[in-house]
């Protein structure tokens, strides 16, 4: 109201000023007027949405209150709250709606979440199979109350209470299945009980399947536990348990695994079946009548990711992937105390062949003799697409150290042929310097050459003690050898037998921990890495710098480098340009005629002003071969 009536005086006093010709503030008038117009009609709207508001709150007060029901199981089907009926006091003024914080307020259920796997949100009791004739004693036949259950379309899952429920007539039960405590279903020889919707039962409720029969999931995506068929009371072991779960998949299913895992023997996985680990899982092969050997991968078509846990003491091998597997893509959480970790047999199964395998991620191996192998009885046996990559390699072969050992190992009657094929470890660390053991980081125990590998030092390769470690062992053609070695690797680790001219072998010294080797000023081998050669291809250095170095003058270090021997000219300097204080490589001479790999670098300061005698050392890498 007071603004209307500042408004009316603003327009009084702007009429008594008023011109005969239009102005700005005639203009203005007009304007006021106008707004003064709209801002009336907004309040009459405002006051009538007062009023409404306030017969809406006097009709929720008069209106009955809401009485919770008294029901004997809990309401599954409330998805709504009605508010009409809330019975919440409310007062109209003149500022708008307030509602009382002095009402009553009736609880209400929340509303319910979408469905996970066909909930079961009532008592199970009402859909008891017992309601049907079964008798659960071990000995009548359940087949046809079990079927009568499933095929009774106002129950949503069959219930089985407590007791053994024998199954003497193959079936297909099309409804989910809860089983409470107790609950056992055994099945007689020759028959087939189907399954078509999810299982539901507690881990520690024991196992669900019995007998000589066969249980077959048929449910897409369901979960397949190895609780289910663990009969401890008949002496089944977990490779078992294991095994019948895998054997039970119709589709696609998901092994999930959880605790630790003893196998006594080795578990064929199949193409349908999938496998999820928690982090609680070990998987154990060195018990008491264990045979060391874990989990196979049978010939097919894998579409499901496998996620493996760590393998313990296996002395034959954690994973194998025999001949005819296709697509399998494996996670691998690390191998420790193991003969063979992962194993490519392309000699074994349906097929000579092993293609489109990939090991994404594989942790670490520990202790493990030979991390990766790749087995062929001919060599037309063919490993096609095939990729394992690896994060840590550490204490390889510490379990037997007199023993062969190595990062990759080629073994069997034959070299396989390889395709586009590669195994690429982030680190490998040998620590010979804890224990001595046989380690190489590649070795072909075949006769043949192997061809067209290609393997990686992604990141630290070292380790090794003069004398022991090896970094290639066997005949290779067409290698492509990759790796970043830590500064100390001695000459006499470097074994080459590498057989045709198309091997390719890179090493980079990462100095990882800001090691440099100082190159003596005069030819002394024994002032150079106390007298041993690197065999890294790309190797950090340092010239030491003496004395004030003029402008324009050359001065000569020597490097002594084991590639230097069949690098002829291909020798070249790798400046640090952030430390690179005007000096150059002005030339390179490979001496190794004149002494055992002995290179001469000469380097030239191209300032045009008197380096300081405090500038003590220049740094840069040498690079000799391609």
């Amino acid at each position: 109201m007071r603004s209307v009536l500042f408004l009316t005086a603003v327009l009084a006093a702007l009429a008594s000023s008023a011109a005969a010709a239009p102005t700005a503030t005639d203009f203005m008038t007009e304007y006021i007027s106008k707004r003064a117009e709209q801002i009336a009609k907004e309040r009459a709207k405002v006051e009538a949405d007062l009023d409404a508001a306030a017969k809406a709150a006097a009709a929720i007060a008069a209106a009955p209150r809401y009485k919770r029901p008294t029901v004997k199981a809990p309401v599954g089907n409330v998805n709504y709250v009605d508010l009409s009926r809330v019975g919440l006091r409310a007062q109209a003024t003149t500022g708008g709606l307030n509602f009382n914080s002095g009402g009553s307020y009736p609880r209400y259920p929340a509303p319910r979440l979408p469905p996970r796997h066909n909930p079961i949100t009532s008592c199970p009791e009402p859909s008891s199979v017992k309601k049907f004739g079964a008798k659960g004693d071990g000995f009548t036949d359940d087949a046809g109350a079990l079927l009568a259950a499933s095929a009774t379309t106002s129950l949503t899952f069959v219930y089985l209470p407590p007791g053994n429920y024998r199954i003497a007539k193959s079936i297909t039960v099309t409804k989910p299945i809860l089983a409470g405590a107790g609950a056992k279903l055994t099945i007689a020889a020759g028959i087939t009980l189907t399954l078509t919707q999810r299982v539901y039962q507690h881990d520690a409720n024991g196992a669900l399947f019995a007998g000589p029969g066969a249980a077959k999931l048929t449910i897409n995506s369901d979960t397949l536990r190895p609780s289910w068929f663990k009969n401890v009371d008949q002496g089944e072991t977990d490779d078992m348990a294991l095994q019948q779960a895998v054997d039970s998949c119709g589709s696609a299913c998901i092994l999930m695994l959880h605790g630790p895992v003893f196998l006594k023997k080795a578990v064929n996985l199949k193409p349908p079946v999938g496998v999820f680990s928690t982090a609680a899982v070990t998987i154990l092969g060195n018990g008491a009548g264990s045979r060391g050997e874990g989990f196979v991968l049978t010939p097919g078509l894998y579409r499901r990711p496998m996620l493996l846990p760590t393998m313990w003491g296996f002395s034959s091998f954690g994973i194998k992937i025999q001949g005819g597997v296709i697509g399998a893509e494996i996670q691998a959480q690390g191998f420790l105390d193991a003969s063979e970790g992962i194993t490519f047999a392309a000699q074994e199964g349906s097929k000579r062949n092993i293609t489109n395998v990939y090991v994404t991620h594989m942790t670490f191996a520990n202790s493990v003799q030979h991390t990766v192998v790749l087995k062929a009885a001919a060599s037309t046996d063919l490993i096609n697409n095939c990729l394992v990559r690896g994060n840590f390699v550490v204490s390889p072969g510490f379990s037997n150290p007199t023993a062969p050992s190595a990062a990759l190992t080629v073994r069997g009657a034959a070299a396989p042929r390889l395709v586009k094929t590669s195994v690429d470890y982030q680190a490998i660390d040998a620590a010979q310097f804890n224990k001595v053991t046989q380690f190489t980081f590649v070795r072909n125990e075949v006769a043949a050459p192997t061809a067209n590998l290609v393997f990686k030092v992604s990141s630290w390769g070292g380790g090794l003690v003069a004398g022991a470690g090896k970094l290639v062992g066997g005949q290779f053609s067409t290698l492509k050898y990759l790796a970043r070695m830590s500064g100390g690797v001695p000459d006499a680790t470097w074994e080459s037998n590498l057989s045709g001219p198309s091997n390719y072998v890179t090493m980079w010294d990462v100095a990882s921990a800001g090691w440099e080797l100082p190159m003596p000023s005069t030819p002394n081998r024994a002032a150079f890495n106390g007298g041993a050669s690197v065999s890294a291809q790309v190797h950090y250095v340092q010239a030491p710098i003496t004395g004030t170095w003029l402008p324009g003058q050359t001065r000569t270090f020597y490097f002594y480098n084991a590639y230097a021997r069949s690098a002829g000219s291909r020798i070249s300097c790798l400046p640090f340009r952030a430390a690179n204080a005007g000096i150059v490589c002005s030339r390179i001479e490979n001496q190794s005629g004149m002494a055992p790999d002995q290179v001469a670098v000469m380097l030239k300061y191209t300032a045009g002003f008197a380096m300081p005698s405090w500038m003590t050392v220049h740094r840069f890498a040498v690079q000799v071969g391609p």
